[in-house]
């Protein structure tokens, strides 16, 4: 199952790359202090990775704000929104 599964909302989720993994909610959602590696090289074949990142950034949804999202992890996401913020 994709992290995506419950959320299709968007078009774009029927192409993103995780849509297809199986076992993704522990890749996508690893445990505290788990490893993203897997979900980063999954990532980075992606058709749809800005597409997933820039939802991420923008829903309020605290579903979101966890996880492997457009390549990032939940920190790199709020270090981006802490520069988006500051410009």
């Amino acid at each position: 199952m994709s992290p995506l599964d419950p959320y299709r909302t968007e078009p774009w989720m029927a192409d993103a790359a995780c849509a297809s993994t199986a076992g993704a909610g522990d890749t996508f959602y690893p445990e505290k202090n788990g490893h993203y590696d897997y979900a980063r090289r999954v990532c980075a074949t992606c058709p749809v990775k800005q597409a997933c990142l820039d939802y991420a950034l923008r829903t309020e949804d605290p579903t979101y704000r966890e996880g492997m999202w457009g390549g990032t992890t939940p920190r790199q996401r709020r270090q981006i929104t802490l520069e988006k913020d500051a410009a």
